[in-house]
């Protein structure tokens, strides 16, 4: 399964916030010393949902992986920090950091006018296109969305993929909101739902765990995925936008993208 991302350095500077400014300090080991406000010293404290495969989950050792998880792990190696995981549910997860749970909330989250007026986000560091998830045996007659009324559809609670399917429902179709992101895949196998709308990242991944599972349709909505960090705290997003500038255009980040998304 392959989808597009808009990596380029030119495209994902448009996205940072405008308000932030802030001196970086680069020491001299190519570390760069954090100005932003931290929760404890020397440690970057993040708020995931999890498990949220491909981006955030634990191993049966306790080791967190993830995409998600693996770039979190590289802005705090650059910042000379330590990563701490907490995992919180996803619904409104962009306000934790404001709330004193974690410095940033790291858990795909969609960038949107309403969630900016909460938290400060950070540029953008993947996309986040719609889509719809239907059984492989389904795959010719769920083409797309539009295809499923009268029908159980799929989502996650709190998510534009909500917000999207609401505003696109079918005629005669049922929406399922779950908690929990792999809730919606194993209703979907077993034929509770007839189709799953989430961000194609999570879909396309899923679907190369599950050949029963097919991606019929990708519905460029042009979203994107960002950090989000206390309202009050710019300078730390500053502090991440400074590392992920080059970080997504380095060799590590496209074999990231071709390890999780399949994508080169």
């Amino acid at each position: 399964m392959r989808f597009p991302v808009h990596a380029g350095r030119g495209f994902l500077g448009l996205l940072f916030v405008a308000s932030v400014a802030a001196v970086v300090v680069a020491c001299g080991d190519g570390k760069v010393e954090p100005q932003g406000r931290l929760l404890a010293p020397d440690t970057l404290s993040i708020c995931v949902d999890a498990p949220k495969y491909p981006f955030a989950f634990e191993s049966s050792t306790g080791q967190w992986l993830g995409s998600d998880i693996e770039i979190a792990q590289h802005v705090a190696d650059r910042l000379d920090l330590t990563l701490q995981v907490k995992a919180v549910p996803f619904e409104g997860i962009w306000r934790q950091p404001s709330e004193g749970a974690c410095d940033l909330a790291v858990a795909a989250i969609t960038i949107t006018d309403g969630r900016r007026a909460e938290a400060i986000l950070s540029q953008s560091y993947l996309d986040a296109s719609q889509s719809l998830l239907v059984r492989a045996v389904d795959a010719e007659t769920y083409a797309q969305l539009s295809g499923l009324g009268g029908h159980s559809i799929a989502v996650k609670s709190g998510t534009t993929s909500e917000a999207y399917a609401e505003a696109h429902l079918p005629a005669g179709a049922t929406l399922v909101p779950y908690g929990e992101t792999e809730e919606m895949f194993v209703a979907l196998g077993a034929g509770d739902v007839d189709g799953v709308v989430s961000d194609l990242p999570l879909n396309g991944y899923r679907s190369t765990l599950d050949s029963a599972l097919s991606v019929t349709e990708i519905i460029d909505t042009g979203e994107q995925y960002g950090f989000a960090a206390a309202i009050d705290n710019p300078d730390l997003i500053a502090d991440v936008n400074g590392v992920l500038e080059d970080y997504l255009d380095s060799d590590e980040y496209e074999e990231l993208l071709a390890r999780w998304f399949n994508i080169r």
